[in-house]
């Protein structure tokens, strides 16, 4: 995956699939997966978060700590 997928997957990502009212429901674990997979690109294409948290909601962006 390059910059321009990783972040075009940002902007398709369902960020609020964790409030889905069942964690068997196809939303919850299609979107826990596809978070998981967009953290570890991340890590590799984004290491700073600053595309991550151009799309993320405030409860999803990556702060220094």
């Amino acid at each position: 995956m390059d910059i321009e997928e990783y972040t075009k997957a940002l902007k398709a990502h369902d960020w609020f699939y964790d409030f889905c009212d069942a964690y068997s429901s196809p939303r919850w674990s299609n979107g826990h997966k596809r978070h998981i997979q967009l953290e570890r690109i991340a890590m590799d294409l984004d290491p700073d978060h600053k595309i991550w948290n151009e799309y993320a909601p405030d409860m999803y962006q990556k702060r220094e700590r």
